[in-house]
């Protein structure tokens, strides 16, 4: 550190024990007067010099305040922090206003200050208006700046406005950009509209077409959220990735239920487990009975459901998953109850205590339902 960098730390720190230069955290717009500007500067633009001295000034600044927030001094640094953001008003870098902006807004928003954010967005809001307009440089920045103290609207209005800029073969990357940001956000129609700007450029690449299908879904939108999934099932086929094909199986399964297709919800839960069960998943191709059987159960087609319980304990077994059997022996119980197989329910009850037993978990439960059966 040079001699001159410490007599200006000096001088900060002197400027702040007396109270020079103190400002409130909502004092972005109005007025600039601090001791570090020239005395009687006027309106007059500051010269080369003055600017390299000011810069270096507000850099020491920044780094402080980014200093002190980390040692947990927050009133102090916020004070310093918004102090040097007033001063980068007077420089002519709008750029690097910007940046700083952006950054000194992402821990106030993590940290709850509001006034400072608003603070923050009002400069932002003035620099596009004023500056923007004849420094097309400044759109990325004021965007990501936007982005960092959660304005996600304005921020993907002007990457929209980039996209504008742009050859076609360079426009999907930024729109992934706006789909992924406004995902974050739940703005699903944003996202949406990326997504398929992107599908219009005839662009998708397949994680593209994973999270508009995903998106078709939350918004209800089943008929082209299927469409998607249909197109993703065929090329793992081809590619041979069967874990996705089995889950966008089970995602097609879960669609047509939705749509009150049975026929076309079973044939796709069951081709989810034949191919699991193939493919030794064991996991997933207990995740596609579960959901087999509860396609089943939720026409009223109890023994064909019961059948596909009965099933489940196999795959469960080859697994050795004891926990998922204990379930699964519960869950029969109760099925076998349902259509008066006492006897049945209760073997299913007595093998399930000895897995609990096993487990040392929901002994009690299976042990009442036991004692339940056995007076009736």
């Amino acid at each position: 550190m040079t001699n001159r960098y410490r007599k200006l730390l000096l001088f900060l720190s002197l400027g702040l024990m007396l109270g020079m230069g103190k400002v409130s955290a909502a004092s972005l717009m109005g007025p600039i007067w601090d001791p570090l500007l020239p005395i009687q500067q006027g309106d007059r633009p500051l010269n080369e010099t003055q600017i390299a001295q000011l810069e270096q000034a507000v850099i020491a600044l920044e780094e402080q305040g980014f200093a002190l927030w980390a040692a947990g001094e927050k009133e102090r640094a916020i004070t310093l922090l918004v102090r040097q953001l007033r001063l980068r008003q007077v420089l002519p870098d709008r750029r690097a206003e910007i940046e700083s902006l952006g950054k000194v807004g992402a821990i106030a928003w993590e940290d709850n200050e509001t006034t400072v954010v608003k603070s923050i967005t009002e400069r932002l809001v003035t620099i596009e208006r004023q500056d923007f307009p004849g420094n097309y440089r400044l759109l990325l920045p004021l965007a990501t700046a936007y982005e960092q103290i959660r304005e996600i609207q304005p921020a993907i209005a002007l990457y929209r406005q980039h996209l504008d800029t742009l050859e076609d073969p360079y426009k999907p990357e930024i729109l992934r950009l706006i789909a992924q940001l406004a995902t974050d956000w739940f703005r699903t129609d944003d996202a949406l509209a990326a997504l398929e700007d992107i599908a219009a450029l005839n662009a998708l690449t397949i994680a593209d077409q994973e999270q508009l299908a995903t998106l078709y879904e939350q918004s209800d939108q089943l008929e082209k959220a299927i469409a998607h999934q249909q197109e993703l099932a065929a090329f793992y086929l081809q590619d041979q990735a069967f874990l996705p094909l089995i889950r966008t199986s089970q995602r097609l399964a879960h669609n047509y239920q939705a749509r009150q297709d049975y026929s076309q919800a079973i044939s796709f839960s069951r081709n989810a487990f034949t191919l699991a069960w193939e493919m030794r998943y064991f996991e997933a191709a207990e995740n596609a009975l579960k959901q087999l059987a509860d396609l089943y159960l939720a026409q009223g087609r109890d023994t064909a459901g019961t059948q596909v319980y009965e099933q489940l304990l196999t795959v469960q077994n080859a697994s050795y998953n004891r926990f998922g059997m204990m379930e699964t022996y519960r869950t029969l119980a109760d099925l076998y109850q349902q259509t008066d197989r006492n006897s049945d329910a209760l073997i299913a009850l007595q093998n399930g205590l000895a897995i609990a037993e096993e487990l040392n978990h929901n002994i009690n439960d299976f042990t009442e339902a036991i004692d339940t059966l056995s007076l009736q």
